[in-house]
């Protein structure tokens, strides 16, 4: 399967940074106790807030969410600008900022049906909330909607009716049976509205809802629920080309399909109509980062973060999901970096991202925790990419931590390797090896990948590299053909559940062996999964050099001209 996130969008279903009340705080004030509280909340799976905030804590009005309206049946006008700040905040799943407005708008109309139709639409499930369970919110605020529509507009009865059956009084009932109901329900929404951007937007999103992160198999190829998907969103478009969540949804409907560029328009427009809006803001990295353009990616993510911090200085609660909307942005930041050959940005990044990332989160058990530590990593993948032997070999090993272990363990032995030290090579493939025994790192992180599936790759290129440092090319062509096949068995994640493409590895020992059509090819499947990537390139660049192929190295030239327009390091050959 191939699927967007987005790997933190997942993140954020887990860990809370500010999750319990102000009276809850002042009730528990010894820093063990509330560390205690927020493992708690680290464990539980949701990207939700806890509660909504009442009184003089409730969602001030908050600025650059765009312009977006849709006009609805109150006679309050502070009651329609905390819906549309809601619904503008749902399209770009900040679902925290969402119940909060929606709650603001029945403070100033508590006889608005479609501010509480909201408030239930945003204590439904969504692609991110994977462990969903269902607030009793939810189910209340469906029913006081129906009570007071009695006076809605036909299309607004509608979509009351439909947001009924979401949910259930029983708890026990299957909440994914729900969601068919709901899919089912706002597919006659959509018949008789169809005309209505918004409808469209909706049912786009009941549909997402059956099938999150599930659109693409492994070769990029639609799933057959996919082109339902793509047709109504695209009809939104035509609707309203500046719809947020029609463009929102189109690219996580297309990233990891064969042809992200057809959402550039949508990732263009996103990068400046919510300025503040943190996730909405770093979403068109998710096709920069597959469309080659690594600088916006850096770009548009050191505007999200900002945005992140403008948001929690604001509403205090924003802070609940700082894994998306902060740790998430620093992760595609530094991986655009990476790519773009440009070591400081990579390397800032990376130390934010790690800075940002409380220590007792790493503790926590199991996939999640595998995560985090893959997270907390970012510094070592930089190291390699960037051919920092030194630093790699500095670093103190955390044999506490199973996943932190082993991914240090496969960075100090592609030191050791390229240093031609390769007894300490070995010894740190075979400490690898031992480490890979941990069953924790078999856990999938669902519907993502489990740390294990990395693992196999980290394991099959240090081989590699061993050999090739051996110059045993055929053997470490063996091994790196192993990790590429591993890599693309990968669950499809952005950024990547792994960030060392493994073909620039066996196109780069390719070259060495003189295999020079075989490393043309591995380097062209490379760009077409990494477009546009300077290190690709390069070993192409090195291809046609030896081979005398004049035209496809101007060409090659010309290329990487682009590719490194912000690359920072002198990089000679396709990995370090």
């Amino acid at each position: 399967m191939r699927k967007m996130p987005i790997l933190l969008t997942v993140i954020a279903a887990f860990i809370s940074a500010a999750a319990f009340k102000k009276a809850q705080l002042k009730e528990v004030d010894t820093p063990q106790t509330i560390q205690s509280i927020l493992r708690q909340k680290a464990f539980s799976i949701r990207c939700s807030p806890l509660y909504i905030p009442t009184g003089e804590d409730m969602i001030p009005a908050l600025s650059g969410w765009g312009n977006y309206s849709w006009k609805i049946t109150t006679a309050s006008d502070s009651a329609q600008f905390y819906f549309d700040q809601g619904i503008n905040m749902y399209y770009a799943f900040h679902i925290i900022e969402s119940r909060a407005s929606f709650q603001k708008a029945i403070y100033f109309d508590s006889t608005c049906a479609m501010a509480w139709w909201g408030k239930a639409l945003a204590f439904g499930p969504n692609i991110n909330d994977f462990g969903y369970q269902r607030p009793s919110e939810a189910y209340s605020s469906a029913v006081k909607a129906k009570q007071l529509s009695s006076n809605c507009l036909q299309l607004e009865k509608d979509l009351i009716d439909a947001i009924a059956v979401r949910y259930s009084r029983d708890t026990a009932t299957d909440q994914s049976k729900l969601n068919v109901f709901y899919r089912d329900e706002m597919a006659k929404v959509y018949k008789a509205h169809s005309s209505n951007v918004d409808v469209n937007a909706l049912y786009a999103d009941a549909l997402m809802l059956l099938h999150p992160w599930d659109l693409y198999d492994h070769n990029y190829q639609p799933k057959k629920w996919t082109p339902e998907l793509v047709q109504v969103i695209k009809q939104a478009l035509t609707l309203n080309a500046k719809h947020p969540g029609a463009n929102h949804y189109f690219i996580h409907a297309v990233e990891a399909s064969s042809r992200p560029a057809d959402a550039l328009r949508s990732a263009e427009l996103l990068s400046e109509s919510m300025p503040s809006v943190s996730h909405i803001t770093h979403m068109p990295s998710h096709i920069f980062i597959r469309t080659g353009y690594y600088n916006k990616g850096i770009q548009v993510n050191d505007k999200a973060v900002e945005g992140y911090a403008k948001y929690s200085a604001s509403f205090a609660p924003t802070t609940e999901n700082i894994a998306l909307y902060s740790l998430h942005n620093l992760h595609m930041k530094l991986n655009c970096a990476q790519m773009a050959g440009n070591y400081k940005e990579a390397m800032d990044g990376s130390k934010e991202l790690s800075k940002q990332i409380p220590a007792f989160y790493l503790t926590i058990p199991g996939a999640l925790g595998n995560l985090v530590q893959y997270l907390d990593q970012s510094k070592l993948f930089t190291d390699v990419r960037f051919g920092k032997w030194d630093e790699i070999l500095t670093t103190s090993i955390v044999d506490s931590l199973p996943y932190t272990g082993l991914l240090q363990q496969f960075a100090r032995g592609v030191a050791f390797a390229r240093k031609n030290k390769l007894s300490e090579a070995r010894a740190s493939l075979i400490a690898l090896q031992l480490k890979m025994k941990n069953e924790t790192l078999k856990e999938p992180l669902v519907p993502f990948n489990s740390a294990y599936s990395s693992a196999v790759i980290a394991e099959q290129l240090l081989m590699g590299i061993i050999a090739e440092e051996q110059h045993d090319y055929t053997t470490a062509i063996t091994h790196f053909q192993l990790a590429v096949d591993a890599e693309d068995k990968l669950i499809y994640n952005e950024p990547r559940d792994w960030l060392l493409p493994s073909r620039q590895y066996l196109g780069n020992v390719l070259l060495k062996a003189k295999k020079y059509t075989m490393a043309e090819e591995v380097f062209k499947k490379d760009l077409s999964i990494n477009p546009n990537n300077g290190w690709s390139l390069t070993g192409l660049k090195t291809v046609y050099t030896s081979t005398r192929n004049a035209a496809a190295l101007a060409s090659t030239n010309a290329r990487l001209k682009n590719a490194w327009l912000i690359k920072d390091t002198e990089i000679k050959q396709a990995v370090f």
